[in-house]
Order: C-alpha cells, then structure tokens, then sequence
C-alpha cells in the first residue's frame, strides 16, 4: 500500500449531529428536515467526505460503502465522485423510486428501500 497522508474533510449540519466514526467505520445520516450543509447553500440536505490523498488520474480503485435507504425516498445522491471528462462527476450513484440509478439511468440495482 503507498504511505498516503489522508485528510477527511467533513460538511453536515453539525458534524457530531450527522457524522460518527467508530472502529473504522465512517457513518453519515439525514433527515428530510434537515438543512443544506451550508447556511448559503442552495441543496437540499446533506453530507459530505472528501478524502484527500488517493486523488489520482489513472488506474483502478475501488470505493466500498454500504447505504440504508428509507422507503419513499427519490431523487437523492447517495455517492458521486468528482472529475469527470464530460461531466462535473466521474459517476454519480442516486435513488429514484426505490432503484439505484448511474445518474438518472441505468438502473443498477432494483427494490432497495429499507
């Protein structure tokens, strides 16, 4: 493995309200209610890391990460990674009724609510 200097950059509402870390394990949670991660922001509620030190340009990493997704829930990014040729996102993983969708199609994954 290279010897990576890692920087976790982390925007929520209050960090401590959204955010835990705990034997290895990054979690993250929202509410419907909650407000954009920034008071000037105009999106709706989130999250965010930002992993600096594995920036790269060329190759193959892999992400892994599991995602609880509440029924009902539509049109919500659930990952999405920066620095695309065509795009602002290399990919963007986001829910429309209850599928996993690579930007708003293909479908990837079907009935994943609760």
């Amino acid at each position: 493995m290279a010897n990576f200097a890692l920087l976790f950059l982390i925007t929520c509402l209050s960090s401590s309200d959204r955010y835990s870390f705990n034997n290895g394990v990054h979690r993250f949670w929202l509410y419907s209610t909650d407000k954009p991660h920034t008071p000037s922001s105009q999106t709706k509620p989130r999250c965010e890391i930002q992993i600096g030190g594995y920036d790269y340009s060329s190759g193959v990493w892999q992400f892994e990460g599991e995602a609880y997704i509440p029924s009902g829930t539509t049109a919500t990014s659930i990952m999405q990674v920066f620095g695309g040729s065509f795009r602002a996102t290399t990919i963007m993983l986001r829910v429309y009724d209850d599928s996993i969708t690579v930007y708003m199609s293909p479908v990837v994954l079907s009935n994943t609510y609760n």
